[in-house]
């Protein structure tokens, strides 16, 4: 019975090594990229803030964190607050 599982379990090893697939990845999109007039062109977006004050912080590091890019240049907008135009998340 011992011989058998380790005949067994050699021919899984085997078996994994001999059709193993190399993991691969690629950041390409395709050649997909903003469509720029100039590679100084800098989008600007305005984000509405409709978050209650506890996701205030949070708001503004996502912010700036967008905004330490080149390319980005966002400004946060104060919005409606109130319930009528948010919802909460089912989770």
């Amino acid at each position: 019975m011992r011989r058998w599982l380790l005949s067994v379990a050699a021919l899984v090893a085997v078996t994994m090594v001999t059709t193993a697939i190399p993991a691969g990845a690629s950041n390409s999109w395709n050649n997909y990229h903003w469509n720029r007039a100039t590679s100084s062109t800098v989008l600007r977006l305005a984000i509405l803030d409709s978050v209650t004050s506890t996701w205030d912080a949070s708001l503004s590091q996502a912010n700036a964190d967008w905004n330490r890019s080149p390319v980005f240049e966002n400004t946060v907008t104060a919005s409606d607050t109130s319930t009528t135009t948010r919802r909460s998340c089912p989770a």
